[in-house]
């Protein structure tokens, strides 16, 4: 399990499963020169829950605009995303009714499931 964050930096969050998820999204970030994003590790499938459950209590929560969380779809982007829906309701934070829609609140929340490309012979 990942170290819990001390602090939110930016007015953006986007939060993946583990570290290559933070080495990408990062990457990309710096190549669009995006700089008010903060990626951020939840510990994998496992640990969502747990980290969504803390996060309002992470120093600069209260600053950020967005939220954005990502999660390997596996064999099913619609359970990914009622695994994530649950971690939301269950940490009490507002949940989005579809996969890619964001929320009217603040911080606005979305989700976006990544599927391997998989070809069917």
């Amino acid at each position: 399990m990942p170290a819990r964050p001390t602090q939110i930096s930016k007015p953006k969050l986007l939060i993946g499963e583990g570290s290559e998820e933070i080495l990408f999204f990062n990457a990309l970030l710096s190549q669009l020169n995006i700089t008010d994003v903060q990626v951020l590790e939840y510990g994998g499938k496992p640990g969502l829950g747990r980290f969504l459950k803390t996060l309002p209590q992470i120093s600069g929560y209260r600053e950020i605009t967005s939220l954005g969380i990502t999660r390997d779809a596996d064999d099913s982007a619609r359970s990914a995303f009622q695994s994530i829906c649950s971690g939301l309701r269950n940490a009490r934070l507002p949940v989005p009714n579809k996969l890619g829609e964001i929320t009217t609140t603040t911080p606005q929340i979305s989700i976006l499931n990544i599927s391997k490309n998989r070809t069917k012979s």
